[in-house]
C-alpha cells in the first residue's frame, strides 16, 4: 500500500486511486496504533484533496485520537461543510456522520464551551439513538467537570 501511495505517477495520474489507497494506509495504521503515520498521510491528503470531507474527517479523527482537540475541531467542521465522496474505500457513511459529531461535542467538552458540545452529542443521538458513547458524554461528563448546574 505504501508502495502505492509513495509512487509520484500515482499521484499525479490516477487521483482517485491514489486517494481511496491512502485512506486505507492511514485506516491501518490507526488499527496499528501508529498514530503519527497515520497523522503524516492523513495530513498529506488533506492538503492534496482540501476539499473532500472524507480526507478533512479522518485528519479531525486522527488529530483527536492524538487529543490535539482543538485542530481536531477545525478539520471536523471543515469535513461538516464538504462532500463526502466514496468510491471503493469501505466507510459506513451512516457511523461516520454520527462519530463526527460525537467527536466535535468531545471537543467543545475539552475547550469548555458545554452548549456547543451539548449540541454535537445530542445530534450524534439523533443520528444513532443507541450510541452509547453519546450518551454517556452526555449525561456523565457535566458531574465529571463540576459542571452540573451550568446545565440546568
Amino acid at each position: 500500500m505504501k508502495q502505492v501511495t509513495d509512487n509520484p505517477e500515482i499521484r499525479a495520474r490516477e487521483k482517485q486511486f491514489f486517494l481511496e489507497a491512502a485512506l486505507l494506509l492511514g485506516r491501518y495504521c490507526i488499527e496499528l496504533q501508529d498514530l503519527d503515520q497515520a497523522y503524516e498521510v492523513f495530513q498529506d491528503l488533506a492538503s492534496i484533496f482540501p476539499n473532500h470531507g472524507l480526507a478533512r474527517f479522518c485528519l479531525g479523527e486522527i488529530l483527536f485520537l492524538r487529543n490535539e482537540f482543538a485542530r481536531a475541531k477545525e478539520e471536523l467542521e471543515k469535513s461538516l461543510l464538504l462532500p463526502t465522496e466514496v468510491g471503493l474505500f469501505p466507510v459506513n457513511l451512516g457511523k461516520m456522520r454520527f462519530y463526527r459529531y460525537y467527536m466535535l461535542g468531545r471537543c467543545f467538552m475539552e475547550s469548555g464551551e458545554t452548549g456547543k458540545a451539548r449540541e454535537m452529542f445530542q445530534k450524534s443521538m439523533n443520528l444513532h439513538r443507541d450510541h452509547y458513547k453519546s450518551w454517556e458524554a452526555l449525561v456523565s461528563w457535566p458531574y465529571e467537570r463540576g459542571i452540573l448546574p451550568t446545565l440546568l
